[in-house]
C-alpha cells in the first residue's frame, strides 16, 4: 500500500462549518474512488472542493470533486498499471518503437500535467476509442518508418481512426498519419505563416525554398512587413512607408 501524499493539503483552505455547504459526495464511488470525506477548499476563486478517498486497491487519496465526477481520475494510477500491463502482455510489443508513438500520443491528450498540455487537452484534443487499442492503431497504420512520428491530417481535429464506433456516431474522419520529423514541426500552432502567390508555407519552408535565412523572414514579419517583401519577391518602395528597417 502506498503512503498518502499530504502535500496538497499546504494548498488548501480547511473544509469549516462556514464553507462546507456544497452538495456532499461523501460515500459515493466514482470508478475505484470511494469518498471518504471533505479535506478542504483549493485557494483559488473557484475554491474547487478535495475529497478524502479511498481505491479499490487499498490506497488513499487527496482528489478534486471535479475530476471525480467527470471521470478524469478513475483510480490512485492502478488503473492504468493494470491495463498497460495487459496491453504489453497481450502483444509483446511495448518496447518498440510504434508503441513508444502510440503511448505519446496518448499522453498528449490525457496528461494535464504534460508540457504541452494547452495545445493539447486543455483545447479538447483527445483520441478516439479505437486508437486507445494499440492493436487496432497498429492495424492501421503500422511500423513508421525512420524519423517519422504520427500528426493529424487536420491540426484542429482529434487523432481519430475514421471506423470505430466513436467515429462513426460523431462524423471523425481518419485523421492520423506518419509524417517526417521535419514536416510534423512545421505542423504547429506555434509557427509563422506567409502567402505568396496563392501559396502559403510557414517561415522554415519559406527558407527552405528560397535559400533565405529563416530569421532574417521572421524579423521582417515582425516588423510589419507584408509576407511578398518578407520573402524578397518584391523590394520595400520607400523605407518611411513603415518606419521601421530590418
Amino acid at each position: 500500500m502506498q503512503e498518502l501524499d499530504c502535500s496538497i493539503l499546504a494548498k488548501l483552505r480547511p473544509a469549516t462549518s462556514k464553507n462546507n455547504n456544497r452538495k456532499s459526495i461523501v460515500a459515493q464511488a466514482f470508478n475505484r474512488w470511494f469518498v471518504y470525506g471533505l479535506v478542504g477548499y483549493a485557494k483559488t476563486e473557484q475554491a474547487m472542493s478535495y475529497w478524502l478517498c479511498r481505491c479499490k486497491c487499498g490506497n488513499f487519496g487527496i482528489v478534486a470533486k471535479g475530476k471525480l465526477t467527470s471521470g478524469w481520475s478513475k483510480s490512485c494510477g492502478c488503473l492504468k498499471r493494470e491495463t498497460t500491463g495487459d496491453r504489453a502482455r497481450s502483444h509483446g510489443m511495448s518496447k518498440t518503437l510504434v508503441y513508444g508513438r502510440w503511448a505519446d500520443m496518448l499522453t498528449r491528450v490525457d496528461n494535464p500535467n504534460y508540457k504541452q498540455a494547452h495545445d493539447y487537452s486543455e483545447r479538447g484534443i483527445t483520441a478516439c476509442e479505437g486508437l486507445r487499442k494499440f492493436e487496432n492503431f497498429y492495424a492501421l497504420l503500422g511500423e513508421p518508418p525512420a524519423r517519422y512520428e504520427i500528426d493529424r491530417k487536420d491540426n484542429e481535429g482529434n487523432y481519430s481512426c475514421g471506423s470505430c464506433e466513436e467515429c462513426l456516431s460523431k462524423n471523425w474522419p481518419m485523421n492520423v498519419h506518419w509524417v517526417p520529423r521535419k514536416i510534423n514541426a512545421r505542423n504547429t500552432r506555434k509557427n509563422v505563416y506567409l502567402t505568396y502567390d496563392d501559396k502559403t508555407h510557414c517561415v522554415a519552408e519559406w527558407a527552405e525554398r528560397l535559400n533565405l535565412n529563416p530569421l532574417l523572414i521572421a524579423k521582417r514579419k515582425r516588423a510589419g512587413w507584408p509576407d511578398d517583401e518578407c520573402l524578397g519577391f518584391k523590394h520595400r518602395a520607400s523605407a518611411d512607408r513603415y518606419r521601421r528597417k530590418v
